[in-house]
C-alpha cells in the first residue's frame, strides 16, 4: 500500500507542474482579454479537440505495447503515419472553417477558423522516440518537454496580451506552444528523424486505432459536446462561465485522477483471487482522496472563480454545484475504467460508452430549447450515472463488484447530498462563513472514512511517513 501511496504522490506533483502552467496561461487570457475575446479562443480548444479524439490511432500507445516498438522501422513508419494525420485534419479543418461559426451560432465572429489547420500540421512532424523510452520506463524526455514548452508559452502569453488585446493574443500563444513542443521532441531525441511505410506495421497500427477511433467519437460526444451546446444555446459569456467552472473543477480532480491511474491498474492485473477487495479498496481510496477536492471546489468554487479569473464573468448560481457533482461522478468512472483495463476486456467501456452517449442525446433532446446551462451540464451529468450503472453491471458479470459499486455509489451520493445543502444555504455568505462551512465538512468527512476505513487509516500513515521522510532536515 505503502508503495503506491508514494508513487501516486510524485506522479501528482509531476502532473501539477502541466496544470498548473495550463492554468496560469488561462487566467492571463481571463483577466487581459474581455469575456467575449476569451470564450472566442475558448473555441479553439473546442474545436481540435473534437479532430483530436476522431483522428487518434493510439501510435503512442502502439509503440508501448507492440513487440515491434523499439525497431527503427517501426519508429519511421509511425512518423509518416503523424505527418498523413496531421495533414489530412489540416485540409478538413480548412474545408469546415465557413460553418463552424454557424454551427456554434457565433455572431458577429470575424476569426477565420482556418488558421486552427495549421495546429495539427505542426504536431504531426512530432518526433516520437520520447514515447518509445516509456518501454523502458523513462519518462524524464517526455516530462523535459511538456514542462519546458508549458512554462516558456506563460511568458508568450504575457508578451501576446501586451500586443494584442484580441484572441489573436491567445491563438499565438496557443501556436507557440505546440510548435515548441514539436521542435524539443527532436532536441531531445536519442534517435535520428526518419520515415518509412512499413506495411506489416501501418495494417497493425489501423487495427489497433480503428476501436480507438469509435471510442474517440462516442468520447467526445459523452464528455465534450456539452461546451460545444452551452456555446450555441446560452451565449458566449455563459459559456466563458462554463468553461472557467469546469477547468478549475477538472484541474482539481485530475490531480488525483491521473496520479492513481497506472497505479490501480496494475494493482487489479495482479490481484488475482483477491480482485473484488483490489477494486473496494481502489474504489474507497479515489472518494476518499476526490470526495474532499469536490466539498472545497463546490463551496468555495465560485468565490475562487472570480478571484483567479476575474469579476468579469457572468455568475449562474448552482452552475458549480452541478459541475462538481458530474465531474465527482466522471471520476469515479476511472475507476471502474481501471478495473476494466486492469481485469476485462475493454469492449465493456465501449458499451458503457454507447449506453452514456444514447442518454446524453435523449437529455439534451428534452433540454435543449430551454436554453438552461444548469440542466445541459445534468443532462451529461445523467449520462455519466448510466454509464456508472452499465460498466457496473458489465463487470459484475465477470466478477461480484456489484456491491462494492453501490458502496461507492452511496458514499458518493451522500456526499452530494450534502454538498448541496452546504451550497444551498452558503451560495450567497460571505467568505468566512463559506470557509467555516467547508472546514466543518472536511473533518466530518476525514473523521467519518478514518473510523470506519482500514484502508484509509493506513493510506494517512503512509502518506505522513512518505513527507516526513522527505521534509525531515538531512
Amino acid at each position: 500500500m505503502g508503495i503506491y501511496t508514494s508513487a501516486a504522490t510524485w506522479s501528482g506533483i509531476t502532473h501539477a507542474g502541466v496544470v498548473s502552467s495550463m492554468l496560469l496561461r488561462n487566467i492571463i487570457f481571463a483577466r487581459f482579454l474581455s469575456p467575449i475575446d476569451f470564450a472566442t479562443a475558448l473555441t479553439f480548444g473546442l474545436i481540435l479537440s473534437l479532430f483530436e479524439y476522431i483522428s487518434n490511432f493510439g501510435h503512442e500507445n502502439l509503440m508501448q505495447r507492440s513487440n515491434s516498438g523499439d525497431q527503427r522501422s517501426f519508429q519511421a513508419t509511425m512518423h509518416s503515419a503523424m505527418i498523413l494525420r496531421g495533414t489530412i485534419v489540416a485540409l478538413i479543418i480548412v474545408l469546415v472553417s465557413p460553418l463552424i461559426p454557424t454551427l456554434l451560432d457565433l455572431q458577429h465572429n470575424e476569426f477565420n477558423y482556418a488558421y486552427l489547420a495549421i495546429v495539427p500540421f505542426i504536431n504531426g512532424f512530432a518526433h516520437l522516440d520520447h514515447q518509445r523510452l516509456h518501454r523502458r520506463q523513462i519518462y524524464t524526455v517526455t516530462a523535459k518537454i511538456g514542462l519546458t514548452a508549458d512554462i516558456l508559452s506563460v511568458f508568450v502569453a504575457l508578451t501576446c496580451v501586451l500586443i494584442w488585446d484580441n484572441y489573436w493574443a491567445f491563438y499565438v500563444s496557443f501556436l507557440f506552444r505546440h510548435s515548441t513542443s514539436t521542435l524539443l521532441s527532436h532536441l531531445w531525441a536519442r534517435r535520428p528523424y526518419a520515415l518509412a511505410l512499413a506495411t506489416e506495421h501501418l495494417k497493425s497500427l489501423i487495427s489497433f486505432g480503428l476501436p480507438l477511433i469509435i471510442v474517440g467519437v462516442l468520447k467526445y460526444i459523452g464528455i465534450e459536446a456539452d461546451k460545444a451546446i452551452v456555446a450555441r444555446v446560452a451565449g458566449l459569456e455563459t459559456f466563458a462561465a462554463y468553461v472557467l467552472t469546469l477547468m478549475l473543477v477538472v484541474n482539481g480532480t485530475n490531480l488525483v485522477t491521473l496520479a492513481l491511474s497506472k497505479i490501480f491498474i496494475r494493482r487489479v492485473s495482479i490481484a488475482g483471487d483477491h480482485i473484488v477487495e483490489t477494486v473496494k479498496s481502489n474504489g474507497i481510496i479515489y472518494c476518499y482522496l476526490i470526495l474532499p477536492l469536490i466539498f472545497i471546489l463546490g463551496i468555495l468554487g465560485e468565490d475562487l472563480n472570480l478571484l483567479i479569473f476575474g469579476q468579469q464573468y457572468t455568475r449562474v448560481p448552482f452552475l458549480i454545484f452541478t459541475v462538481c457533482a458530474v465531474v465527482g461522478l466522471r471520476s469515479l468512472n476511472q475507476w471502474l475504467n481501471q478495473t476494466v483495463i486492469g481485469s476485462a476486456p475493454t469492449t465493456l467501456m465501449l458499451i458503457a460508452d454507447v449506453v452514456r452517449v444514447c442518454t446524453a442525446v435523449i437529455g439534451i433532446s428534452l433540454v435543449y430549447a430551454s436554453n438552461d446551462v444548469i440542466k445541459i451540464a445534468a443532462s451529461f451529468g445523467f449520462a455519466e450515472l448510466m454509464y456508472f450503472i452499465t460498466l457496473s453491471v458489465l463487470i459484475n458479470r465477470r466478477f461480484s463488484i456489484l456491491k462494492v459499486s453501490l458502496l461507492i455509489f452511496a458514499i458518493y451520493a451522500t456526499s452530494i447530498t450534502a454538498l448541496f445543502e452546504l451550497y444551498a444555504i452558503s451560495y450567497q455568505s460571505s467568505q468566512t462563513v463559506k470557509l467555516s462551512y467547508t472546514l466543518t465538512a472536511l473533518t466530518l468527512f476525514y473523521l467519518t472514512f478514518l473510523t470506519i476505513s482500514s484502508t484509509c487509516r493506513k493510506q494517512t500513515v503512509e502518506l505522513l511517513r512518505f513527507f516526513s521522510h522527505y521534509i525531515r532536515p538531512n
